[in-house]
């Protein structure tokens, strides 16, 4: 099992579904007329489709992996599909 970093144990609230998630799993969204809120990466992918027209996006969760450098040491790699309007960013 992975050992527990400082960025791992960063938690954070989703502004829109009230989840505590960690801090890298966080988006800002907003704008300076409306203000910001911030938001899981799944309630993110939720409201750009929702706003795009997009009902059947399949938001999809990956599992973390773990690397070990030529020192021995480990780092642990998370990975999220992020919807951006019209495009999707991994």
């Amino acid at each position: 099992m992975p050992k527990e970093t400082e960025h791992s144990r960063d938690m954070m609230h989703c502004g829109s579904c009230g989840s505590e998630v960690p801090g890298y799993d966080i988006v800002n969204c907003g704008s300076v007329e409306h203000g910001y809120r911030q938001l899981c990466n799944q309630c993110f992918n939720a409201e750009v489709a929702s706003a795009q027209g997009l009902e059947s996006f399949e938001n999809r969760r990956f599992d973390p992996i773990v690397m070990t450098d030529c020192a021995g040491e480990e780092h642990e790699f998370h990975f999220r599909t992020r919807l951006l309007g019209g495009r999707i960013r991994s």
